[in-house]
């Protein structure tokens, strides 16, 4: 009869008797599955004498039977276990079993321990099978189509022929009283960026705020999408290629990996991640190199004004109101795909 285990956001996992699989967050382990509580190769399966074994492989966060942390345990049909916040049914049947009901997933014992993982976050944990990892859609997420539809009315603008160059004066210069406001939403939007995150866009007179602007990279596969209906842009590729350069690009690893999974990210604003750099993670930078390269993450999209925000959103003097600049979607994408990526335990 065939053997499963089976955890909840990821594919039933088949195995045969007499098969040893090896469970962790290193790919070549047989059942891949992702979270930061999780060693490379955190257990095992093991036959002994025609019986399943459940072994831990000296995992930093453990392997736990009920509330017991253990070394070695004998599997028998039905049991749960826990590798890190992950919990995992096992179960020998010739259908595929359903994952660990959520009334199965804390024991009143583990959740009192101290230092026990909080039962939400062990609720969201983002898992992958190894056979299912590389097809899993992480991020449903089409920026271009997001951009044409915030973009709508204005499309027109973005289709002219003058926007293109090297700077959007010329486009601008057409009509400056409406394409003052046409050019702050394109800015919101990342269709347009300033040349250089040094300059303050808000302290100079709006006559000169297009000299300093440009069509972003994202804004020219828009405006090609919507020109000739073609445009191919792998958007999550570019910016890690681009965030990669800076030299906060780690500390904002460690940042994305402190939250728990999936929904803490969404309790991030921009004033909590400037403290965290400064205080935390990017100490020896000093506030004012973090702040020129949170100016930088602006210009890359990580960073987007707040809805209600105008000019003063070009650049903060302050990045403590959380009103002002807000992270994206792109932004958060980003910090989300930093679990994604295989790391020392």
């Amino acid at each position: 009869m065939p053997m499963w285990l089976a955890a909840r956001g990821a594919a039933p996992f088949r195995f045969d008797p007499n098969q040893d699989v090896v469970i962790g967050r290193d790919q070549d382990c047989d059942l891949f599955l992702y979270s930061t509580m999780l060693s490379r190769r955190h257990a095992s399966v093991r036959w002994q004498h025609g019986v399943p074994v459940l072994f831990d492989l000296d995992s930093l966060n453990g392997t736990f039977m009920g509330p017991d942390r253990i070394r070695r345990r004998r599997l028998q049909d039905g049991d749960v276990f826990r590798l890190g916040d992950i919990r995992i049914l096992f179960r020998e049947s010739d259908e595929p079993p359903d994952p660990p009901a959520d009334s199965d997933t804390l024991y009143l014992e583990e959740a009192e321990a101290p230092g026990a993982p909080d039962a939400e976050a062990s609720l969201e944990t983002r898992i992958f099978s190894r056979s299912h990892a590389f097809h899993q859609d992480v991020f449903k997420f089409n920026e271009l189509e997001q951009l044409r539809a915030k973009v709508g009315e204005d499309e027109a603008l973005l289709c002219e022929e003058s926007i293109l160059g090297e700077s959007l004066a010329a486009w601008w210069a057409q009509d400056p009283e409406a394409r003052t406001d046409a050019l702050l939403r394109f800015l919101r939007w990342g269709v347009a960026q300033p040349r250089s995150a040094e300059l303050d866009l808000h302290s100079l007179p709006r006559e000169e705020v297009a000299q300093h602007c440009v069509l972003s990279q994202r804004g020219g596969k828009l405006r090609r999408l919507l020109t000739t209906g073609r445009a191919t842009w792998n958007e999550m590729a570019s910016l890690r290629y681009q965030s990669r350069r800076s030299p906060i690009f780690n500390a904002l690893r460690m940042v994305a990996r402190a939250y728990r999974p999936a929904g803490g990210l969404d309790e991030l604003d921009v004033p909590t991640l400037t403290y965290e750099l400064e205080g935390l993670y990017a100490t020896e930078l000093g506030r004012p190199a973090i702040e020129a390269e949170l100016r930088q993450f602006q210009v890359l999209g990580v960073l987007q004004p707040g809805p209600d925000a105008g000019w003063e959103a070009w650049f903060p003097a302050r990045w403590d109101d959380p009103a002002l600049v807000q992270l994206s979607r792109r932004g958060l994408n980003l910090l989300h795909g930093f679990r994604l990526e295989d790391v020392d335990a």
